[in-house]
């Protein structure tokens, strides 16, 4: 691309499927990305789908989808001459995004100490299992390894099946939107000190900052979180059949109304009973009330119940397929599907766009993910000559100064978000330095599920302000405030902001360079803007409550708010993109985040299966159709599981010779992938008859001494107790000691950056002095304003 944010920049892409999507990312941005694949190729070009469903190095959807946008070369880096070429490609880079295991660019001296000798300003991002330090540091890991081992699959599935994991590599698409926004505040802090950074991403920590409820809940608590079912922690929402399919719907919103809706059918049963009036005795009903919903869901269809119930205000989707995501009128009228060419091909097929939407700089893919080698005489051409036009453009990349203080110090950020998404993002940017004001009601604190431990989670090293801005007085100070800010972040339905006259074009008027960001359910425009969702809802819109379920069984879901956090990962990487975009600019924009369209991102590869091969993907539980024996196996103990994942045929001896079965490597059902596949059944009971005499901890061990991707399902007390992530120092405790509960830190490990962990703040607990310090009002204004109650 030759236009974009980071269009002066260039990305070596070494990652396997761990990071492939962060640089990605990064091309979407407009940085041009290289992606250097060993002379056999990538192994992710093995995976499928692929195109008309055969199997061909060159035709794997899900390698053009992670790995669209990149130029492509080959080279053997574990050998000269192509060594010394990576050092010189390396030397005019800006960034690397590798996953390696540790260590093992350091054998050929390309690792971070001895590039960063070369280029003092490059930045690494190193994409691993479990972390570039610690005692499970050498481990192997898959997508269902760090799934178990963060903690997502223990409260997913039902309590009477084993946990399950999410569909589609979700640990990988969250660990690299990490490392991207990682590397863009590396990027800031570059440009602010010259040097670069090393950024340390563990799978296990990604997945174990984005549970929701599981850690707060256990910190404050002490409970663990279980599975059960479609049924949302918070006992809100919940997964019903229908005539043709299935609906989330939610259970006591707007009570009186969907009592009156079933009472007009005559299926209100009970419920019209003056005791259901109590809402705790709505919650102590909860599976009576799912009895009576279940008996009238079964009498309409899916579409019917969410056309219905969204014209009510209720909050209902029916569960969609990949079909029905692609038919989608809200992605249609917004673009989100794109026409992209098969380079081998030229079959033009559409593919799931980008994952936000910035005015000026709006995100884009340049080219389709590169054949085998296809750049090698372009790229390693230029390398050979000399000097290249991006080692003469990078010179902030070539002075070797210290940096100076967190990334995102001296910017300013007016919060006005709840609940999940959007603190979440905020959380995101105060914890690397940015100066976050929360602006909240007077009247106290946000509805919070677990008595203040949930607001405390997502709003640590903020400071509040409790503005009301239903009076002249508040607007007008939230106006003062939005011109003294750099970005403003909201997460209100569309309309709050436009009638409060913050809108965009206003706010642009106090502060021509501000940033604001809108995260709604589905975008500030098309057909359903003003579509009523959750998480729940759109994990039901884009899919992925469809396909994370066991195969021929209902619909289950994450059994938690996944999509609010992966919101809450797409605004702050769209904001810091922005913000990049400002400080070579000068100019500021506005940022549409919809959680439906961040999430369908994370789909890509089921989707294209469907647009491009019209194959509708099938929910595989925790099985894969690209390796065997994969899944979930029950282990010594109870409710005690392990997980693994035989990817390879070096693997595959491996783990035969690990159970002491070796003859099972010539035995014609497992002797190919091909015949494992066919016989996975057969497999995994074999596998189970191992793993049920062992704990998951010893089955752990045993597996990954033979170098098999394992782990085990862990709870919030296991992860809690976790020898690698308290050896990492991930969970966090509030400064002071005694003001707040533990938490989970930051994924992001930029190295020499340790990111600070003030206790959440009371509303309106900095009001005093944001009002003074920041605006220049006096004690005597301030305290006529708080009796007047326009603050507090």
């Amino acid at each position: 691309m030759t236009t974009g944010i980071l269009r002066r920049c260039r990305v070596l892409d070494l990652a396997d499927e761990k990071g492939a999507y962060c640089s990605r990312l990064l091309a979407e941005m407009g940085a041009d990305v290289i992606k250097v694949e060993p002379p056999g190729g990538d192994p992710a070009r093995q995976k499928g789908p692929f195109l008309d469903q055969l199997p061909d190095t060159e035709e794997s959807l899900y390698f053009q989808y992670v790995n669209a946008g990149k130029r492509g070369i080959t080279l053997a880096m574990h050998r000269e001459p192509d060594a010394s070429m990576f050092r010189r490609l390396a030397a005019g880079a800006d960034v690397i995004v590798e996953s390696f295991e540790p260590g093992y660019l350091d054998r050929f001296d390309l690792g971070y100490k001895h590039l960063s000798a070369l280029n003092p300003g490059l930045i690494v991002a190193s994409i691993t299992g479990f972390g570039l330090t610690g005692p499970y540091r050498l481990f192997v890991s898959s997508d269902i390894v760090a799934s178990g081992m963060g903690g997502q699959m223990y409260i997913t599935g039902r309590e009477d099946t084993p946990p399950l994991s999410l569909c589609g590599d979700q640990s990988y698409y969250i660990a690299s939107m990490f490392a991207a926004i990682g590397i863009l505040q590396a990027l800031r802090a570059r440009r602010a000190g010259g040097k670069g950074q090393h950024i340390d991403i563990s799978l296990q920590e990604c997945v174990a900052a984005t549970l929701d409820h599981v850690l707060p809940r256990y910190f404050s608590h002490g409970e663990v979180s279980r599975r059960q079912g479609s049924l949302h922690w918070s006992g809100g929402f919940c997964v019903f059949p229908c005539l043709d399919g299935y609906a989330l719907l939610s259970l006591f919103m707007n009570w009186d109304t969907l009592v009156e809706w079933l009472d007009s059918e005559g299926m209100a049963d009970d419920l019209l009973q003056r005791r259901w009036q109590d809402p705790e005795q709505r919650r102590r009903g909860t599976d009576h009330i799912i009895e009576v919903l279940e008996r009238w869901s079964l009498s309409h269809q899916a579409a019917y119940l969410e056309e219905q119930g969204q014209l009510m205000g209720f909050p209902w989707a029916r569960v969609a397929g990949v079909d029905d995501v692609a038919a989608s009128p809200q992605l249609r009228s917004r673009g989100f599907f794109i026409r992209t060419r098969h380079p081998g091909t030229g079959r033009v097929y559409e593919s799931p766009g980008v994952p936000a939407r910035l005015s000026l700089t709006p995100f884009g893919l340049g080219r389709p993910a590169p054949r085998l080698g296809e750049h090698n005489a372009q790229v390693l051409g230029d390398a050979g000559s000399g000097e290249t036009e991006d080692q003469m453009n990078n010179v902030p990349a070539r002075m070797a100064r210290t940096t100076a203080g967190p990334p995102l110090a001296g910017v300013r950020v007016l919060d006005f978000t709840r609940v999940l998404a959007g603190p979440y993002a905020t959380r995101l940017m105060a914890d690397f330095g940015a100066e976050v004001i929360k602006v909240q009601r007077p009247s106290g604190n946000e509805q919070d599920p677990l008595g203040g431990a949930y607001y405390g989670a997502w709003n640590r090293n903020k400071r509040s302000i409790a503005l009301d801005m239903s009076r002249p007085e508040g607007l007008a100070l939230a106006r003062r405030l939005i011109g003294a800010s750099d970005i403003l972040v909201e997460n209100f339905s569309p309309r709050v902001m436009a009638n409060w006259g913050l809108d965009y074009p206003h706010v642009r008027e106090l502060r021509p360079d501000i940033i604001m960001v809108s995260i709604s359910a589905m975008g500030q425009t098309g057909p359903l803007r003003d579509f009523t969702g959750f998480a729940p809802t759109l994990h039901a819109l884009s899919g992925m409550t469809h396909l994370t379920s066991f195969p021929g069984k209902p619909p289950l879901g994450p059994g938690y708010s996944y999509a609010d956090h992966v919101a809450g990962l797409t605004a702050a990487l769209a904001t810091l993109a922005a913000l990049e975009h400002r400080s070579l600019t000068g100019e500021g924009q506005f940022v549409d985040v919809s959680v439906l369209e961040s999430m369908c991102a994370l789909m890509g590869p089921a989707l294209l299966d469907w647009t491009v091969n019209r194959h509708k993907t099938a929910p595989h539980g925790n099985g894969s159709p690209d390796a065997a024996p994969h899944g979930c196996y029950r282990c010594a103990g109870e409710d005690a599981w392990c997980v693994l994942a035989v990817e390879t045929e070096e693997q595959w001896r491996s783990f035969a010779a690990a159970l002491e079965h070796p003859e099972w490597v010539g035995d014609a059902r497992f002797s190919s992938k091909a015949s494992r596949l066919q016989n996975a059944a057969e497999l995994d009971r074999l596998v189970e008859k191992w793993t049920s005499r062992l704990t998951p901890d010893r089955a752990m061990i045993e597996l990954q001494k033979a170098g098999i991707p394992a782990g085990k399902v862990q709870d919030a007390r296991q992860i809690a107790a976790d020898p690698q992530l308290n050896a990492r120092r991930f969970f966090t405790e509030p400064e002071p000691a005694s003001s707040g509960l533990k938490c989970d830190g930051s994924p992001i490990r930029i190295l020499g950056v340790p990111p600070p962990c003030r206790t959440a703040p009371a509303p309106g607990q900095d009001t005093d002095d944001v009002l003074t310090d920041i605006l220049g009002l006096d004690k005597r204004e301030v305290m006529l304003l708080k009796q007047e109650g326009v603050i507090s």
